[in-house]
């Protein structure tokens, strides 16, 4: 006589390999959702620091500061590094945006530059800044490192730190990067 399965065994199979199956699933699931959002996460950190990074480097070449807010600032800095004359960069916060506009110098009849605001280069560079932080998006500090308060002296800026704080769209996340930058003829550590 054959030995054979009864109806009862194999559903009683069928169902623990059922169960079996969606354990995997779910951990292959809970895996993957949790790779997505490190991904995800890894990238709103990168692009983070790189608009922090920007904003340093368009300030970094910085000589002479014109105005300064808490959310704006516009300086005369040597904006790339094969600049000869200065540049007047202007980085300000507009509702939920962050603009960078240039306008090269011209050399005046008299001596220095001049700057004509019709041929500025206005660029958004970022359209997810975070208008609720608490932090402001730049902060001065004198040559002693004490934070200036407003109104704020522009002649004693020696310092600006930089703090952006942006919302990630795909992990819902708000992502913040600072950096701090020393004005270029207030260097110290040259």
């Amino acid at each position: 006589m054959k030995k054979t399965f009864t109806l009862i065994e194999i559903v009683i199979s069928m169902a623990i390999l059922s169960i079996i199956g969606l354990i995997i699933v779910t951990f292959t699931e809970n895996g993957y959702n949790v790779f997505r959002n490190s991904q995800s996460l890894s990238v709103g950190v990168s692009e983070s620091d790189a608009l922090t990074s920007r904003l340093a480097n368009a300030l970094r070449g910085g000589f002479q500061v014109i105005s300064a807010t808490p959310s704006s600032i516009t300086a005369l800095s040597y904006y790339a590094p094969s600049d000869q004359t200065p540049t007047e960069v202007s980085i300000s916060q507009s509702e939920s945006q962050l603009i960078l506009s240039t306008i090269s110098g011209v050399a005046s009849v008299g001596g220095g530059y001049s700057y004509d605001p019709t041929t500025a280069i206005t660029k958004t560079i970022a359209t997810n800044f975070d208008v609720n932080a608490n932090v402001p998006l730049f902060q001065y500090y004198n040559e002693n490192e004490v934070l200036l308060t407003s109104p704020i002296d522009i002649n004693a800026i020696h310092l600006i730190h930089i703090t952006v704080t942006v919302q990630s769209p795909t992990i819902n996340k708000i992502l913040s990067s600072e950096t701090d930058v020393e004005l270029r003829n207030l260097k110290t550590n040259l």
